[in-house]
């Protein structure tokens, strides 16, 4: 026996810990557990979600965190079930064989006790502090430059790999030419630190030493905030490739600005949003000071004639007819951009999250704005979509549309717009500004 586990004080502090201990641990879990429940009845009543063939991303945080961990808890405790699939495979790289799941999730006693603390622990993780500054990091855009949009990219599937093989030719053909790789948000399933490594940073079309050469950036989306953002911050923005996106000081930020005589590009966060515990994500929400920052940059480049172009994850306009107006009430991008409407509104607007690639029709407050979320997750073809627009891409096989990008030349004033997807090459062009 050991004579310190026979003194009674400290016996009795070791039983105090481990009893709050417990209740923390039950706090947790309970937390998990409410979260779990509403995310699974939300779906229950959803209906059927994906379509036969498509890959179901669900609308429900918690849902994203149980792909993240059951993945996880796969390659961990049951390599020996994988299997590669088919080189035509759109987003999945593996299976399980056979595919009876419930075969050896039901016979692993440590299977539901392993994934449920897996779950909590992420749930409870709470999120990575957001950098409040009106100085974030800005770069200078070169008068001819290109910069490359991909966005909804990061699965590590054949239509992203395929898409990262369509970046790295527009790179290498750029010439002499100042080039920007822009990656507007979510890395599936949520963003933790290995899913940044695997399915992000190894596939990014700008190699590791060629920094000084190509420039990189990452805008956050709601999937890298399921994980708290952890792994954005810490795993991606350490990159050296993305040493550009920090404070004077050093810390890594999820917003910033290109500039030149002729324009400026604005990054900005939509997805950190600190208004519940558990976040949603389907619509965007602005954080201050990023509005007023906008607001003064649209209103001092309004005054030297300097053009205004945002980039950002979210939208405030309905894409989807399964979109609803309330979805997009629970944003606030509206009202926050308000004052740079005001000032002289936004000459352009790209932005992801819903997988289309589709233009829309000019606006009082965005002379050109258009989603390009179809980096790696094809929708299925003929999809209504609610809002109008000048076009919708919708070419590809039989079933799908195909993945792809946006290329921005930079000449001067002049942008030449160039929208380019996966087999099929260039499909469709514009050129900034609008008159």
């Amino acid at each position: 026996m050991i004579n310190r586990v026979l003194e009674r004080d400290f016996v009795l502090k070791e039983a105090e810990r481990m009893r709050d201990e417990l209740a923390r641990q039950a706090e947790e879990a309970q937390y998990a557990r409410e979260a779990l429940d509403r995310a699974v009845e939300a779906e229950r009543a959803a209906g059927s979600g994906a379509g036969e063939g498509e890959a179901w991303v669900p609308r429900e945080a918690a849902l994203s965190i149980v792909q993240t961990v059951v993945e996880e808890q796969i390659r961990e405790r049951h390599p020996e079930r994988l299997v590669d699939g088919p080189e035509d495979w759109i987003v999945a790289t593996q299976d399980v064989s056979p595919a009876d799941l419930d075969d050896f999730t039901d016979t692993d006693p440590g299977w539901v006790k392993e994934t449920a603390k897996a779950v909590i622990a992420r749930l409870w993780r709470g999120t990575y502090e957001f950098v409040e500054t009106k100085s974030p990091p800005e770069a200078t855009l070169g008068d001819c430059a290109r910069v490359i949009l991909i966005s909804d990219w990061a699965t590590g599937g054949e239509a992203a790999r395929a898409v990262a093989d369509i970046a790295r030719a527009e790179i290498e053909s750029a010439g002499d030419r100042d080039v920007h790789v822009v990656h507007l948000g979510d890395i599936y399933y949520t963003g933790d630190e290995e899913e940044v490594r695997t399915r992000f940073l190894d596939p990014w079309p700008v190699e590791v030493g060629e920094e000084d050469r190509y420039r990189s950036w990452a805008l956050i989306g709601n999937h890298e905030m399921y994980s708290g953002a952890h792994g954005y911050y810490k795993t991606l923005l350490a990159d050296p490739r993305f040493a550009g996106q920090h404070t004077k000081g050093g810390e890594p930020i999820s917003y910033f600005a290109l500039s030149n005589s002729h324009w400026q590009i604005l990054g900005i966060d939509t997805a950190s949003d600190d208004r519940r515990g558990l976040f949603i994500g389907h619509a965007g929400f602005l954080r201050d000071p990023q509005g007023e920052w906008i607001a003064s940059r649209v209103s001092a480049a309004h005054d030297t004639g300097q053009r205004t172009m945002l980039l950002s994850h979210h939208d405030f306009l309905e894409v989807e007819d399964d979109r609803t107006k309330a979805d997009l009430a629970k944003g606030n991008l509206a009202d926050k951009l308000a004052p740079a409407f005001e000032a002289g509104g936004i000459d352009a607007w790209f932005w992801g999250h819903d997988h289309v690639c589709k233009t829309f029709a000019r606006r009082p407050e965005v002379r050109y704005s258009a989603c390009v979320g179809h980096g790696a997750i094809p929708k299925a073809k003929g999809k209504p979509l609610a809002e109008p627009g000048e076009w919708e891409f919708v070419e590809g096989g039989s079933q799908w549309r195909w993945c792809g990008l946006v290329v921005l030349d930079f000449a001067q004033e002049r942008v030449d717009v160039r929208y380019v997807a996966n087999s099929v090459g260039l499909h469709d062009s514009d050129v900034l500004p609008v008159p």
